[in-house]
């Protein structure tokens, strides 16, 4: 089962057709949703047992907001940042498989750049919270 926009021009597609370009197929978006609620679990016993600790301690926060964000927004977009940087997909088959439309590339890749810069800068600021008012 392949995804159905790789097998079409992505210059020719509409605005809500590019906006559909993934590579993730729905167990893999079933694990990222894992690990995002893993990361979120994590940041909340961080938070709860740093609460009256050193502010360096706080400052941990910033991983488990890391896995959090990572999770959840690779899930969203239905794009995997390490897949969309290799060029490859997994639509729930054995092995990953080699995309080969340069623009579809592209395109992921644009997708894994705005997931790393919220995920990022969730985690900052969520950091931040947690550094003053923890």
């Amino acid at each position: 089962k392949t995804n159905f926009f790789l097998h079409k021009n992505i210059s020719k597609m509409t605005e809500e057709e590019t906006a559909c370009v993934r590579n993730l197929g729905p167990k893999q978006i079933r694990r990222r949703k894992i690990i995002g609620t893993t990361g979120l679990i994590l940041t909340l016993l961080t938070c709860y047992f740093n609460r009256n600790s050193s502010p360096v301690y706080k400052l941990l926060t910033f991983f488990p907001l890391l896995m959090t964000g990572i999770g959840f927004f690779q899930a969203n977009a239905k794009v995997c940042v390490v897949f969309a940087a290799n060029g490859v997909q997994n639509m729930d088959t054995q092995k990953n498989e080699r995309i080969r439309d340069d623009a579809i590339k592209e395109k992921l890749r644009q997708v894994a750049r705005s997931i790393w810069i919220k995920t990022i800068t969730l985690s900052v600021v969520g950091t931040f919270v947690a550094y003053k008012f923890l």
